[in-house]
């Protein structure tokens, strides 16, 4: 085995055009993927001889370009604030937490836990949840003043936000 190539495309079990790269590595970082998108690779092997092998199989990858990342943890304000029906509390997951558990709770003004929004990993990103002023059971909850504490890996974040009934 002399040498890989790699080929990309957005079709799943492509037929084979020019190579994006080739390496004498098991492994290839693709280093300048489609933004925003989904797209395939498959690999072929050349020997010393210069003769190609069949390509493999298609393995496909949805993902964002590293340059849309956010570049720091974040809990903006909820908006809208203060809210009747509905509030979206947006937050962001740097690249470096990738893989951290991500918990987004609400909780009354005495510490009470009224209701968890997300609870598990989530990828670096720019997200959002959406809170409807009503607890974990589903019943509304009274008009006041609920915090929003997020906790992604050790990082934490809070905001007030207000109900109005």
């Amino acid at each position: 085995l002399d040498y890989y190539a790699v080929y990309r495309d957005s079709v799943e079990g492509f037929a084979l055009g020019e190579p994006i790269a080739y390496t004498t590595e098991a492994y290839f970082e693709d280093a300048e993927p489609p933004p925003l998108s989904e797209w395939w690779y498959r690999v072929t092997a050349f020997d010393f001889g210069g003769n190609e092998s069949e390509p493999s199989g298609s393995a496909g990858v949805t993902g964002t370009a590293v340059a849309d990342f956010p570049t720091r943890f974040h809990l903006a304000p909820a908006a809208p604030n203060p809210f009747r029906s509905h509030t979206e509390i947006a937050y962001e997951i740097p690249l470096e937490l990738a893989g951290a558990r991500v918990t987004l709770k609400i909780f009354d003004s005495s510490g009470r836990l009224v209701r968890t929004l997300v609870d598990g990993v989530r990828p670096p990103a720019r997200h959002s949840a959406s809170w409807d002023g009503t607890d974990s059971h589903g019943r509304p909850v009274a008009s006041g003043v609920y915090f929003c504490r997020i906790v992604v890996g050790e990082n934490e974040a809070r905001r007030k936000v207000m109900l109005l009934r």
